[in-house]
């Protein structure tokens, strides 16, 4: 995984000096050959001490089914005839504070135009020439750059989706020893705390690669425009 400060600079670089507003998404996937072979499934919660009867729990995992269900996944009526139970985990962290600078243009003055007329007059043999209606307008740029220290307040907003193979478990009766057969992670740091708002985001960043193998982590910038709140509406109806 890479570090929490080149993490950042994503961040800083659609939020420190921009006027619109991205969601940075770090997705990483792994699998095992056997993932592809699975698709019968029960959605679990992941997070320690989780229940089904949570509500955030239970709004996370229906949107959780709709990403499922669009890769091909397959959701059981009960664990007993599911091949996998999928463990679906997420968390924001404590807020961060990071220092940051901006450069930001100074404008001022750089110059005059100068516009009118000149008129020549001929007398007794000699040429005069004045000038008429002369105006100067003063031009303005950009004359210098100056340095803004910034503060950011940070969170980390993660989600991860794992699928565990039952066949071991309809033997013992414990997801402990059930072997994992591919893991999708996604991670998002940005200036809002709120998970409700960024979980799906994290879910569309991940979904074509849930069940994958993507052999390093890829990066996603994901503008809040109308695109994005037509899929995350697709997500909750």
């Amino acid at each position: 995984m890479k570090s929490l400060f080149s993490l950042l600079i994503g961040v800083f670089f659609v939020t420190g000096c921009t006027s619109y507003r991205s969601f940075d998404v770090k997705v990483d996937s792994i699998s095992t050959l056997r993932a592809k072979e699975k698709k019968s499934y029960v959605l679990l919660p992941g997070n320690k001490e989780g229940k089904i009867s949570d509500l955030q729990f239970q709004e996370f995992a229906a949107f959780t089914e709709k990403a499922l269900d669009a890769r091909g996944f397959r959701k059981a009526s009960s664990i007993d005839e599911a091949q996998i139970a999928i463990l679906l985990s997420y968390g924001i962290s404590e807020p961060q504070i990071y220092n940051y600078a901006c450069s930001e243009p100074i404008y001022g003055h750089i110059g005059n135009s100068f516009s009118g007329s000149s008129t020549t007059i001929h007398l007794f043999g000699k040429s005069f020439t004045y000038a008429e209606n002369t105006q100067h307008t003063p031009s303005y740029g950009v004359v210098g750059s100056t340095t803004r220290l910034n503060t950011q307040v940070i969170f980390s907003k993660h989600m991860g989706i794992t699928g565990v193979d039952l066949e071991q478990f309809k033997k013992t009766g414990t997801l402990e020893e059930a072997q994992e057969i591919w893991s999708t992670k996604a991670q998002s740091l940005g200036a809002s705390n709120d998970l409700r708002e960024i979980f799906p985001v994290l879910l569309i960043a991940s979904q074509k690669h849930i069940a994958d193998n993507t052999q390093k982590m890829v990066s996603y910038s994901i503008r809040d425009d109308a695109k994005l709140e037509k899929k995350i509406h697709e997500l909750k109806n």
